[in-house]
């Protein structure tokens, strides 16, 4: 069983009294290794897998162009391998999603600009955000009202106050029809439940103060749940992790699995140089899950001056609240990215970008599978989505690969090598 230890971190690393909810859920482990295959068949699937990557500046049309200032959106015709791109003015380019007509919104996170672009990738209107607010993430396509919700987060939060806003548009008209209040802080991904006439939006939960050692200072992570129709707030659920709710996926029986993210700063500025900052925050880690580290650190914290901390995929209720946790390893389940479920195959998969693992529970039988990243043939893995109607899940790699597997037993039935321009996450659809 594997708990944050509160009292020892507070003591030994000197934390802020006011910290709060560092004591973590007990954690389920019934973890087996998923060792794909390659498929010997054929299937035919139609459709479209959407591909946002959020560093246009490589591409030859993007000369003299920043990369705070754009991003780039691709299409993958899924039976043809057919891909075509387009650079949109999208800071920060988070994911794409249907939204309705044909149409796409390209989502960015932290920006003031998100775009809506037609089937071909023509855009159609950009959109700013009001003062005081950013885009913060995704958005979701509303079918039966014809309308797509876009998420804001206060530009900088100091307090549970600094709510974030939804954006509802008309999907046809591309208007503004109204804004209202989020209920939380920076709110990132909705999902319609399914079965019902509500909606489930994972909140950040974080201020803009410091806390060192820890990079996100988090006060209010939590699921609400809001009326579909007027988007007011029915219920929350409060979770006492100090760390981010962020992305999630809701399967047919009102489960939401989800993600959660914290990181310990390495300081850059330490007197003794990279190493020994290193060192530091590798330890402050380990002191606060109470285990000592028996594998490498990831590649990225080079990068990223941060030391993610690994953390449950958990499932919330979303009538009930009731919690569980999975967790198949500290090795395994650093920096959770990306979620989806996959209704054919009875399975909801995590995928942990900075361990390269995919950790999918299938609930039938309870059971726990993880999958590296190598095993399916990425060097790495990030983005990851349904393909709504069968069997079969998307992944893709940060800047290369897209691959789709066989969700009942880890099958790869296709493999597409093309670039994917520093992607976060997907989305897809079907045809037929």
């Amino acid at each position: 069983m594997v708990k944050f230890n509160r009292r020892r971190l507070l003591s030994s690393l000197g934390l802020l009294a006011g910290v709060s909810g560092l004591g973590l859920n007990p954690l389920t482990s019934m973890t087996a290794y998923a060792k794909p295959s390659t498929a010997s068949g054929t299937t035919s699937l139609n459709g479209t897998i959407y591909i946002v990557g959020e560093n246009a500046t490589l591409l030859p049309e993007a000369q003299g162009l920043k990369k705070q200032d754009c991003c780039v959106i691709s299409t993958l015709d899924i039976a043809t391998g057919e891909k075509k791109y387009a650079i949109v003015p999208v800071p920060n380019g988070h994911v794409a999603i249907h939204s309705g007509n044909g149409n796409i919104l390209v989502v960015g996170h932290h920006g003031n600009r998100n775009a809506f672009v037609d089937k071909d990738l023509n855009i159609l209107k950009v959109i700013e955000a009001p003062e005081g607010y950013l885009y913060s993430g995704h958005g979701m396509y509303d079918a039966k009202r014809d309308r797509t919700i876009v998420p804001l987060r206060h530009i900088e939060a100091k307090s549970v106050k600094d709510t974030g806003l939804f954006e509802v548009y008309n999907s046809t008209t591309l208007e503004l029809v109204k804004t209202v209040t989020s209920g939380g802080l920076h709110p990132h991904e909705p999902k319609l439940i399914p079965g019902t006439d509500e909606i489930a939006c994972t909140h950040y939960g974080e201020i803009y103060a410091e806390n060192p050692p820890f990079i996100m200072n988090v006060v209010e992570p939590k699921l609400t749940i809001l009326d579909a129709e007027t988007l007011e707030v029915k219920r929350h659920y409060v979770q006492q992790d100090y760390a981010m709710l962020t992305h999630m996926d809701i399967d047919d029986k009102g489960q939401a699995y989800c993600v959660m993210t914290q990181a310990l700063r390495i300081n850059k500025n330490h007197p003794d140089g990279w190493e020994a900052a290193v060192s530091v925050a590798d330890k402050q880690m380990q002191q606060l899950l109470n285990f000592k580290r028996d594998f490498p650190l990831p590649y990225r914290i080079a990068d990223r001056s941060r030391i993610d901390i690994p953390l449950p995929m958990i499932q919330i209720d979303t009538q009930t609240g009731e919690r569980k946790d999975y967790f198949t390893g500290f090795a395994n389940q650093m920096r959770g990215q990306s979620v989806a479920k996959n209704s054919v195959a009875g399975i909801a998969a995590g995928v942990f970008y900075h361990s390269d693992t995919l950790i999918t529970h299938r609930s039938e039988a309870n059971q726990l599978l993880a999958t590296k990243a190598a095993d399916l043939g990425l060097a790495d893995m990030r983005g990851i989505c349904e393909l709504e109607g069968t069997p079969y899940i998307a992944l893709a790699g940060s800047n290369r690969g897209v691959i789709i597997i066989d969700a009942r037993n880890f099958e790869v039935i296709r493999r597409y090598s093309i670039d994917t321009h520093e992607n976060v996450h997907l989305s897809a659809r079907m045809v037929g």
